[in-house]
C-alpha cells in the first residue's frame, strides 16, 4: 500500500490503482504547453516521498521524461517505486 500514487497524466482507466492506495494524484493534466511542464511537475511532486509513494509514467513522452528528470534530482539516487501499466494490470518495481 502506498501513501500516494502519482500518475503522469489522465490518459487511461486508473481504477485498478485503488487496490494500492487511497490517494491518486495527477502530475499534469495533459494539456500544458511544453514550456510549462517542468514547473508544473516540480510543483506537483513537492510532497513525493520515494519510500512511501509511487509514480506511474503514462501519457505523453515529454511529461514522463520531465517527471523522471525531476524525480532523479529530488530523490538523490534513492530508489523509487514505479508502476508499469500493461494489459489492464499495474506491475510495481523499484528503480
Amino acid at each position: 500500500m502506498f501513501r500516494t500514487i502519482y500518475v503522469a497524466e489522465p490518459s487511461h482507466d486508473i481504477s485498478a490503482l485503488s487496490v494500492y492506495t487511497d490517494k491518486i494524484k495527477f502530475i499534469t493534466s495533459g494539456f500544458e504547453s511544453v514550456k510549462d511542464i517542468e514547473r508544473i511537475v516540480e510543483e506537483n511532486l513537492k510532497e513525493f516521498d520515494p519510500i512511501m509513494d509511487a509514480v506511474v509514467p503514462v501519457g505523453r513522452v515529454i511529461s514522463s521524461l520531465i517527471i523522471g528528470m525531476v524525480l532523479s534530482k529530488k530523490c538523490n539516487g534513492k530508489p523509487l517505486n514505479m508502476a508499469v501499466y500493461k494489459d489492464k494490470t499495474y506491475t510495481f518495481t523499484k528503480i
